[in-house]
């Protein structure tokens, strides 16, 4: 089945195949014998991505006063969001119910703008930290301690500045990392200890501003190597030479889960509910109200008949119920637009505003010292101010033990400015058809035809590195 996207700006052509509606039949709920079939999407793979992480707000904090207990918190949410805000502990408390804010469902209406007034009337939660010291500015993080600024962490100690990283600890500006130490600048990288600036590298010691190398210690500028020591731009050196060269680099010179939900948002430990929104510890609730099982299941296929008649049923909440702006969200990391591109489809926009440092004086990032010998203990009173932005940014106690004890540089860039520039070095989430470079037969690729990398077909490339 091949149709348009229904997005007015995108109208690009996609096709449904019968894999994805056989996928499609497969999830479709039951109520009561009868399956509810999910229809085919209206809109194509790309918009359809943009409009969920259009939801998902992780790295921009806000500070606001818990509406519950009424103390000053972090929070992914404004103070100016339209529903209340509860820190995590009175989130989790037992001195409010997600109950108390139910709804009753009403036929002559179209279903998702009442799960809206029932989302603007339930209290959320500020952050989201399972088992956690010493992690008040990060979000999505569990089981970890002394994380700082840091989102979507798991088992993870002593980081900073880092994203979607797991069971590391002493990392600095990392992202998609797992089973790292002491490790600076690592993209897609896995089990590295003692690295900087790797991607796309697995189990490498010692390793420095490399790509795609496995199983390396000791090198430096490589990439495609194999069990290598001792390299720099992919020549072998003696031991010495790599250590004169490093010498030069260094110089500066979860829970049970949910099931059944459908149509739901910050649902703690529930399952079999439809429409809600805040619940924990529920079942077989429709807008938070209490059902009986016999009730919720005659009650939920006339609601899903009323979202299919009204074009509801099978789609993702419109971008417009996002509680967050457009770019304060992982979508403009992945669909960058304009403020004009945005507000043009009427979804929100948040202007940036840095808050006034307190700090002794405020520094360009170009007067700092090159070497991490000469900077002083006192640049922690101090802001820098990005080379790129002007945004200015501080240097913590964590941060700065850290650069002493990998011989780095302080950053000359803002963490949010460094974080974008790491993302900007993953390839996009599309597909290309090109000839392989080698062998001319036809791939599908992440490398658009008009980039300049030389990309090989899976058999050429293993047969080139391994070979």
């Amino acid at each position: 089945m091949r149709q348009n996207c229904a997005n007015s700006w995108c109208k690009q052509p996609f096709e449904v195949t019968n894999d994805d509606l056989a996928f499609y039949e497969k999830v479709s709920p039951v109520f009561n014998g009868k399956k509810e079939l999910i229809p085919p999407p209206k809109m194509c793979p790309e918009c359809r991505m943009q409009r969920r992480l259009a939801f998902r707000n992780e790295r921009y904090l806000h500070r606001r006063i818990c509406d519950l207990a009424g103390a000053r918190i972090i929070s992914v949410f404004p103070e100016d969001a339209p529903f209340a805000v509860y820190a995590s502990e009175a989130w989790h408390s037992d001195r409010w119910d997600a109950t108390d804010s139910c709804m009753e469902w009403n036929a002559e209406k179209p279903f998702l703008p009442q799960f809206g007034t029932l989302r603007a009337r339930t209290p959320r939660i500020a952050l989201i930290t399972v088992k956690t010291e010493n992690c008040p500015y990060a979000n999505q993080v569990w089981h970890s301690k002394n994380v700082y600024m840091s989102f979507d962490m798991g088992f993870c100690e002593d980081t900073a500045y880092s994203y979607a990283s797991y069971h590391s600890q002493d990392l600095v500006d990392c992202a998609f990392t797992r089973d790292a130490e002491l490790s600076y600048e690592l993209t897609d990288s896995v089990k590295c200890t003692g690295c900087v600036a790797l991607q796309d590298c697995s189990g490498c010691h010692d390793t420095f501003f490399s790509f795609d190398c496995n199983q390396c210690d000791n090198i430096a500028f490589c990439w495609n190597l194999r069990n290598k020591s001792n390299c720099i731009f992919n020549e072998q050196v003696t031991p010495e030479d790599f250590q004169r060269a490093l010498s030069d680099i260094r110089s500066g010179s979860l829970r049970k889960s949910n099931s059944n939900l459908l149509y739901c948002d910050w649902m703690g430990t529930c399952n079999d509910c439809f429409g809600c929104v805040g619940l924990k510890h529920k079942q077989h609730c429709i807008l938070n109200k209490q059902y009986t099982k016999e009730e919720y299941e005659a009650l939920v296929p006339k609601i899903i008949a009323e979202m299919r008649a009204d074009g509801e049923w099978g789609e993702f909440f419109p971008v417009t119920m996002s509680p967050f702006a457009y770019n304060e969200t992982v979508a403009q990391e992945y669909f960058p637009l304009t403020k004009e591109e945005v507000l043009n489809r009427g979804w929100k926009w948040r202007d940036e505003v840095d808050e006034t440092p307190k700090v002794a004086k405020i520094i360009p990032a170009e007067q700092l010292p090159d070497s991490i010998d000469d900077i002083p203990d006192d640049i922690l009173n101090w802001a820098i101010e990005c080379e790129a932005t002007k945004r200015p940014y501080k240097i913590i106690r964590q941060e700065l033990e850290f650069y002493r004890k990998m011989r780095l540089p302080v950053p000359h860039l803002h963490p949010d400015e460094r974080h974008k520039r790491r993302m900007a070095m993953r390839n996009p989430r599309k597909l290309w058809k090109r000839p392989c470079m080698k062998c001319g037969r036809e791939m599908e690729t992440t490398y658009a035809p008009e980039r300049k990398e030389i990309v090989y077909c899976e058999s050429c490339y293993l047969a080139e590195v391994y070979g």
